[in-house]
């Protein structure tokens, strides 16, 4: 997958997206595929676990394989309210940004790759709960998150509308971002926790 983050996103931003802020079909493509792949390979991750496994919390202040995914879940609702939301406000037709650089930024910036070296704050809204447990097996989390990841999928797939058109304000880190980079973002945000998950597994107590 690594080789479609990076290697691929230069050919498939290389080109100019359409006007009027409409993805290009290989801008499309590439985030259909990559919204794809971050889900399938979340869920080869997580849908074998036993109980004991998906509640292991190698350390107190150390979040366990279901404290993630309870995370991801928050996230990615978040993340779709905000790229949709977006999409309400007046278009920015005559807005330039250079997309391949925007997009490598992005996943410099939150994906698997620089986990460890790019720290950024848990939004607000995203914890995961303390006191008890959201899903009580991987079997729950997947039905979900898949309900909601799959819509989006088929959001990017289907729309027309000019997500390279709609834009937040500057945003400390993340610079400016339109509706597809958060969409970008959300698939790059799950494949970092996907990350998160195997180094949990890592771990000497991990369960048998």
């Amino acid at each position: 997958m690594k080789t479609l983050l990076i290697s691929v996103v230069m050919i498939m931003f290389g080109t100019s997206s359409k006007s009027a802020g409409e993805m290009s079909e290989a801008q499309r493509d590439y985030l259909v595929d990559y919204l794809t792949d971050t889900e399938k390979n979340l869920f080869e991750k997580v849908k074998k676990l036993s109980a004991d496994q998906w509640l292991y919390k190698p350390a107190e202040d150390v979040w366990s394989i279901a404290q993630i995914c309870d995370h991801l879940m928050n996230a990615e609702e978040s993340l779709t309210k905000r790229s949709r939301g977006l999409l309400e406000a007046p278009p920015q037709y005559d807005k330039q940004v250079d997309m391949d650089s925007r997009v490598e930024a992005v996943l410099n910036i939150i994906s698997e790759k620089n986990r460890k070296t790019a720290k950024i704050p848990v939004a607000a809204g995203t914890e995961p709960m303390t006191t008890e447990v959201r899903w009580k097996t991987p079997k729950e989390f997947i039905k979900e998150f898949k309900a909601l990841r799959d819509e989006n999928i088929k959001f990017i797939r289907t729309t027309d509308k000019p997500l390279l058109a709609h834009y937040n304000p500057l945003i400390a880190q993340l610079g400016e971002m339109n509706s597809y980079l958060w969409t970008v973002f959300m698939a790059a945000h799950s494949a970092r926790h996907t990350a998160q998950i195997e180094e949990v597994k890592g771990h000497d107590s991990y369960p048998n």
